[in-house]
């Protein structure tokens, strides 16, 4: 969360402060001062190629996500899921993509089947956590006939603390669920570069931020230590609404034994009210379901080059429901592009084109490990990937109504340290009026938030664009959702990077720089935040 500063609360003289950011900043400004100069092409203007103009127009690329999402429910190992890398194979074929396939990777299901939550005999509108109760790796899990009734207690935002005062024993766990914030300011403050030539972005724009953990899940997994039979979590920064399909967050199974329920903030305000007007009160939870070996497949095809240098474009087609903009958009992202260059002459290709549909965004990201497996067995030449997801509308909650205001999402794209795919990205997003975009550094804190972060970790060079709307966890995530009038200049942008990497020598888009102005210029936002932690 964002801290205000207290001026009167200082704790450290501030001359000490001044002095211990100077010396700080004196080393960082000697390590940059070592590093190779940047080369000169990192601000030279591109020329880019006029026939991108030929792309997909929005109502194709439009048709495509309305396609995917008539599939239903796409979750990673799904009969609907199989339909969907169909469907994608078909179209890779369609554009003249060689060697499209499909590559299975063996998963577990897990699916509830059925879940409530009762209180004093009252029943509790509720929806299941995903991938909670998992004992073990391919087996089922059930409350019983009865479900599991135990007292119910509320330990706050469940931190250790929180625990310590409270015995939850035998008994179900009621918690509230904190997002944290997502700030504009903040990601302006550490960004490569910053575009909103209209100024739609509001000045102190803030959101809640769903997709990464905060209080939860450790607050679930406290309960389970603290020997509790049962979770309920109340999405207090969410909608109004429980449908919230949470992902796993880490790469393992197992990770939470006890059953789970979400509850609206709403619901959860008046369940707490409840608790407060009586001394011991009974819930009875019940969360049945199974676990079962499945198989996701990941979907490939390539446009061979002169060379077998590979620029790789991906995106990931499995979601929680039958999600639009998570992410149909971002797989018709990729479709446009292998439309578009399995349409030009083969002769002019330099590099080797392969486009990705991955599987298992939704599970734990089987698919992406198996890729990067492929990648390094077979000394595959990937010099960059290139990810697109989340092309859709910016929502805010007013009255209890999920609400649009008539602009797309504020976005992002993280790219490698690299002077020169800094500088394409910058001017492809202004040659396309890509609005509302920050260009954003891969070494901060925050990492890669992405489907490329397996990529990232790994070493590999990316361009990542991503767009963080409050709704992709939710079946309100409909084709509605998704900003039309973004589709053809998103695809526009990405054609106009990929046709300068194509004529451009490998070892430029590959070269890792340690840039001064802009490493100077994050380790200094840190230490400012340090400072300002420091003195309230």
């Amino acid at each position: 969360m964002k801290t205000e500063i207290k001026e009167k609360t200082t704790k450290i003289p501030g001359r000490k402060i001044a002095g211990l950011m100077t010396w700080f900043l004196v080393l960082i400004f000697a390590a940059a001062i070592s590093v190779p100069a940047v080369p000169a092409f990192a601000s030279a203007q591109i020329i880019f190629n006029p026939s991108v103009k030929n792309l997909p127009s929005n109502e194709e690329i439009f048709g495509w996500i309305k396609d995917i999402c008539n599939f239903g429910y796409r979750r990673p190992g799904t009969a609907e899921d199989r339909k969907t890398v169909e469907y994608i194979l078909k179209k890779f074929q369609e554009f003249g993509l060689k060697d499209a396939r499909l590559e299975p990777i063996n998963m577990p299901l897990w699916t509830a089947e059925k879940w409530s939550l009762s209180v004093n005999g009252k029943g509790i509108p509720c929806f299941y956590i995903n991938h909670s109760y998992w004992i073990k790796e391919h087996e089922g899990f059930t409350a019983g006939p009865r479900g599991i009734t135990a007292e119910i207690v509320y330990i706050g935002e469940g931190s250790e603390k929180d625990f310590s005062k409270v015995d939850v024993k035998g008994k179900i766990v009621l918690s509230d669920v904190r997002f944290t914030e997502l700030y504009q300011s903040d990601s302006e403050r550490v960004a490569y570069f910053s575009y909103d030539p209209d100024h739609t972005v509001a000045k102190g724009w803030r959101q809640s931020n769903p997709y990464s953990p905060n209080n939860f899940p450790s607050n679930f997994s406290r309960a389970a230590q603290h020997g509790a039979v049962g979770f309920v979590g109340i999405l207090t920064d969410y909608f109004d609404r429980n449908t919230f399909y949470n992902e796993l967050y880490e790469e393992k199974p197992c990770l939470w034994p006890i059953p789970g329920l979400w509850l609206s903030k709403s619901d959860g305000a008046r369940l707490k009210e409840m608790l407060k007007a009586g001394s011991a009160n009974q819930a009875t939870l019940v969360l049945d379901g199974t676990i079962k070996p499945a198989t996701a497949y990941n979907v490939i095809g390539c446009l061979p080059g002169k060379s077998k240098d590979i620029i790789m474009v991906h995106s990931h087609h499995d979601a929680p429901w039958a999600s639009a903009v998570e992410d149909a958009s971002g797989v018709s992202e990729v479709l446009a592009l292998a439309k578009y260059f399995g349409s030009l002459p083969p002769e002019k290709r330099e590099k080797t084109l392969m486009f990705v549909s991955l599987d298992t965004h939704f599970s734990m990201y089987q698919g992406h490990l198996d890729l990067i497996r492929q990648v390094r067995e077979k000394n595959m030449k990937v010099l960059v990937d290139i990810v697109i997801e989340h092309i859709g509308k910016e929502v805010v909650e007013k009255d209890g109504r999920v609400v649009e205001t008539g602009f797309e999402e504020p976005r992002g794209i993280f790219v490698t340290e690299n002077p020169y795919l800094i500088s394409i990205t910058k001017q492809a997003v202004e040659k396309n009026h890509l609005g509302r975009t920050v260009i954003l550094p891969t070494y901060t804190i925050l990492g890669v938030p992405t489907d490329a972060g397996d990529f990232n970790r790994e070493g590999f060079t990316i361009i990542s664009y991503i767009s963080p709307p409050q709704y992709i966890y939710d079946p309100i995530d409909t084709p509605e959702m998704v900003a039309f009038n973004q589709l053809n200049p998103v695809a526009s942008t990405f054609a106009d990077i990929i046709e300068s990497m194509d004529q451009t020598p490998s070892q430029t888009v590959t070269k890792k720089w340690w840039i001064p102005k802009y490493r100077f210029h994050y380790y200094y936002q840190v230490v400012d935040y340090i400072v300002d932690m420091l003195r309230e």
